[in-house]
């Protein structure tokens, strides 16, 4: 089993390499202060690495983004909706949209 860093969203109480037998234990553990259901942290390093794959210049946005964020806030600036986050539905000729 992996080892967590684990922090409390209530008081902001942190505890570094926790290692538990389960994903029960895990979803059990509690804060020692207050009592709340501490959860597991993702390390910045990767939650850079995750929002860096979308780094570079886009022709239809017509901006250089800086990550999978900032294109999501350039979209909603512009008004667009990614295509895959609508819901499928079926157009008047019978294709999936």
């Amino acid at each position: 089993m992996p080892v967590y860093d684990m922090w409390c969203p209530e008081c902001g109480n942190k505890r570094f390499d926790k290692y538990f037998r389960n994903m029960r234990d895990r979803q059990a553990y509690e804060c020692e202060i207050c009592r709340v259901q501490m959860l597991p942290m993702i390390p910045r390093r990767m939650m850079i690495i995750m929002d860096s794959t979308c780094e570079g210049y886009d022709e239809v946005l017509n901006t250089h983004l800086r990550g999978n964020t900032h294109r999501k806030e350039v979209m909603k600036e512009q008004g667009l909706v990614e295509r895959n986050s609508t819901a499928l539905g079926r157009t008047d000729r019978g294709k999936w949209v």
